[in-house]
């Protein structure tokens, strides 16, 4: 079943990412655990829960160019069990690169994400 589920997994990134370029909040939010865990690259580096979560949306919004390109995944990589599973990729934002590492969980045949850790990535990586 590992097969079956990264398949599953990958699925899920690939809609998380178009709802992101699509601007669709609710899409977002619905893919996500409520006691979901960010670290990312600008401040709060840290944020705790859906709410906090749907608060960075707004200047994500503000600050990426949106559409397509804006937030495309490269190199994935996941590992999956029936109830658990993380992926890394590389994530292009605008003109930015970074690192992208995300765990999910298998809520009643669901993947939801539960953390994503966001990381800029130099420029010989």
């Amino acid at each position: 079943m590992p097969a079956k589920n990264e398949t599953a997994v990958k699925q899920t990134l690939d809609t998380w990412a178009k709802a992101v370029r699509d601007g669709d909040l609710e899409a977002i939010m619905a893919m996500h655990t409520r006691d979901v865990v960010m670290f990312d690259v600008i401040p709060p580096f840290q944020i705790d829960g859906l709410t906090g979560f749907r608060k960075t949306w707004d200047s994500f919004f503000e600050q990426s160019p949106g559409g397509d390109g804006s937030f495309d995944l490269s190199n994935i990589k996941i590992k999956a069990n029936d109830e658990l599973a993380y992926a890394t990729a590389k994530l292009l934002v605008g003109k930015l690169e970074v690192r992208l590492t995300v765990a999910l969980e298998n809520k009643e045949g669901e993947w939801l994400i539960s953390h994503e850790h966001h990381s800029i990535l130099e420029e010989d990586e």
